[in-house]
């Protein structure tokens, strides 16, 4: 027998092939913390993230009937850390193990359990509801945007940006990351090219009090710059912003192709769709 990774699961001889040792593990991981739920907020934040790190690219059945495990078991102020640490590995862009659908399993447990305050069952449900409105293949929310310049305000619809792609930014007070992407973006030569053919669109909307100052109006090369002048996107909180400032790929007929991206990745996608 062998002993593998912080949940101390032991790995039967036979099991020789990659695939075979990790739907193991993922199968047993929790059997410890299961039978003995009093572990230390610092263990069980490690033992969370050591799991979030090996169901990466696992199968969603195999990840559905294992993850919520030890949601069962604690309580608490240990049940509130899981549940954060999940959310920070699950849920934020930043994290490289970053799964929207492992983390619509913690959300759908999150706000049918008794063990969870309403409050925070009411976030989880509303979660849930963005996650699923914008979702990659599903159509973008549709919303209302204002354009201006020294003599003219407009009204527009996202429906309406007439673009094959549009890259669609929401900038959110204080968060530096769009102003970031304009810099990604102007240094990639292959997605320049394709802005300044009109292949590739970019919309940046400035969604609180928050202006484009003029450094910013410099970076966006070939982007529509906008507001949320009547404040309705955050209102009606149709886009998760929560976490800040976001990326998304809208194709022609505004279906999200990814979201949550950088850069980089809307890259890799063109090209890729390209080679096709």
């Amino acid at each position: 027998m062998t002993t593998v990774s912080l949940g101390e699961v032991y790995l039967p001889e036979h099991l020789t092939s990659p695939q075979q040792r990790r739907d193991y593990l993922i199968d047993h991981y929790w059997d410890k913390t299961e039978s003995r739920p009093d572990t230390t907020q610092s263990i069980l934040t490690h033992q969370i993230e050591d799991f979030c790190a090996l169901i990466h690219g696992a199968s969603t059945d195999r990840v559905r009937r294992n993850i919520t495990r030890p949601l069962n078991t604690l309580s608490g102020d240990a049940l509130y850390t899981a549940l954060d640490v999940y959310s920070k590995m699950l849920y934020d862009p930043e994290s490289p193990h970053y799964n929207e659908v492992a983390y619509s399993l913690i959300l759908a447990w999150e706000r049918s359990s008794l063990k969870v305050d309403s409050a925070r069952r009411t976030v989880a449900f509303l979660q849930q509801v963005r996650l699923q409105n914008n979702a990659v293949g599903r159509s973008a929310q549709d919303f209302v945007y204002y354009t201006s310049d020294t003599t003219y305000v407009g009204a527009h619809r996202l429906s309406r940006f007439s673009a094959p792609y549009t890259l669609l930014v929401f900038s959110v007070d204080s968060d530096q990351r769009s102003a970031q992407w304009a810099k990604d973006l102007s240094h990639h030569k292959a997605l320049m090219r394709l802005v300044q053919e009109r292949r590739l669109r970019p919309l940046v909307l400035y969604t609180g009090d928050r202006r484009p100052d003029s450094l910013e109006r410099t970076l966006w090369i070939g982007a529509t710059l906008a507001c949320d002048s009547a404040q309705l996107i955050l209102s009606q909180r149709r886009y998760d912003l929560s976490r800040g400032s976001t990326l998304y790929l809208l194709d022609a007929k505004k279906i999200v192709l990814l979201r949550n991206t950088s850069i980089p990745q809307v890259a890799t996608y063109l090209n890729a769709r390209d080679e096709e």
